[in-house]
């Protein structure tokens, strides 16, 4: 596959990973689109508006953020599963991440 193919999937930067979660966190602690445990219809329309103003060269649309919280979401509860459930795993606090032998990790996530 080419590097200027137009239908490629774009790679999110650290960067805009940082503003989508900084942006979700403000839009809770707002409370306007807090709604039972989740956000209320249009949340992603308004997270489409409020990224191109603070990042307008990102060009994401609503479906690419879509997209992205669910890749999000998937990762880290796989990350909850494996520090609630996954025996002889750590977790660094300092560096955010899991500990732990990889060839147990392997196993286990092989199971």
């Amino acid at each position: 596959m080419s590097t200027c193919d137009k239908n490629a999937p774009r790679r999110w930067t650290w960067e805009e990973d940082e503003l989508l979660v900084k942006l979700l966190v403000d839009m809770n602690s707002e409370g306007k689109w807090k709604v039972n445990g989740g956000f209320k219809s249009g949340y992603l329309t308004h997270l489409e508006k409020l990224f191109s103003e603070k990042m307008p060269e990102s060009g994401f649309k609503a479906s690419n953020i879509d997209s992205r919280l669910s890749y999000l979401k998937k990762k880290f509860n796989g990350l909850l599963e494996i520090k609630n459930k996954g025996c002889g795993f750590g977790w660094d606090d300092n560096l955010k991440m899991v500990t732990g032998d990889r060839k147990l990790f392997e196993e286990w996530s092989k199971s």
